[in-house]
């Protein structure tokens, strides 16, 4: 467990390492907490399931918003249409 003395220097640590790859920050910010190094190893898994379900919900976002959008835009198309009919019809009488 952390110290409250030891939050600041974990802190500045990590906004330096940000200048650098996660995949060499991650190993040095564990040493200065004294956390085990086989935590990375999850770390590297996980990134690799969050990275797959990132594209699952960016192609479930595509497939369900693309139909809705198309349909919204054929209404907006069709009342477009309407208006132009009737001014033109108007038109006409006159």
């Amino acid at each position: 467990m952390l110290n409250l003395t030891d939050y600041p220097v974990l802190v500045l640590a990590g906004i330096v390492s940000l200048f650098g790859s996660i995949n060499v920050a991650l190993p040095f910010l564990l040493d200065l907490v004294k956390i085990p190094a086989d935590t990375f190893q999850l770390f590297l898994t996980t990134g690799v399931i969050n990275a797959r379900f990132g594209t699952l919900t960016s192609a479930m976002y595509m497939i369900s918003l693309g139909p809705g959008r198309q349909l919204r835009l054929g209404r907006e198309f069709t009342l477009l249409r309407r208006a132009d009919s009737a001014l033109r019809a108007g038109d006409h009488a006159a």
